[in-house]
Order: C-alpha cells, then sequence, then structure tokens
C-alpha cells in the first residue's frame, strides 16, 4: 500500500515582515555603492612569494613564517599560480604517512 499525500494540503511558508526581499538587498544603494569600492581596499597584500623551482619545505616555512594561507608561485617574475598551506599540508602528510 503506497501512502500519497494531497499536494492542497502542503502550504507554503508566508513571507514575514523580517523576510528579506533579496533583489531589493541586492540592488539596493548600499549595495551599488559598495560594489564601486576599488579592489584594494579590500585585497590581502602579498607578504610572501615562492618561486616555482622552489622546495614544497621552503614554501612551507615562508607561509608559516609570514603567517599567510596562500602565497603566489613566481616564475620568470609572474605570477604561475597560488599555493595553498592546505596544499602543503597535504604533500606533506601523504608523503610522511606513506607505508
Amino acid at each position: 500500500m503506497t501512502a500519497s499525500i494531497s499536494l492542497s494540503l502542503i502550504k507554503k511558508p508566508q513571507p514575514s515582515a523580517s523576510t528579506f526581499n533579496l533583489e531589493a538587498d541586492l540592488s539596493g544603494p548600499e549595495v551599488k555603492e559598495a560594489a564601486q569600492t576599488p579592489v584594494s581596499e579590500v585585497m590581502s597584500p602579498i607578504k610572501a612569494t615562492t618561486d616555482i623551482n622552489d622546495s614544497l619545505a621552503k614554501a612551507l616555512f615562508l607561509m608559516v613564517r609570514e603567517g599567510v594561507s596562500r602565497m603566489p608561485v613566481m616564475q620568470e617574475g609572474r605570477v604561475a599560480g597560488i599555493i595553498r598551506l592546505s596544499d602543503l599540508f597535504h604533500e606533506v602528510s601523504s608523503f610522511v604517512l606513506r607505508d
């Protein structure tokens, strides 16, 4: 025997006065003003970089010393990528814990 539910018995929750209007909230004057903020005002400065040929140990040392969780990886003076502390932790721990 299969149970069935009448769709007419299911009621949608009614929005309350405290429910926000997403469209209005995202297009309001405060959001439009905030969207004009220069990236330089919210970005994190680069505290350290590593070269694409540096060892994982050196990159890890630099990140810990500078207290950063992400660091640009440079190649010939240009950003080639970014390394995350979690990437380094994964690589080092998989090597250490290898059977």
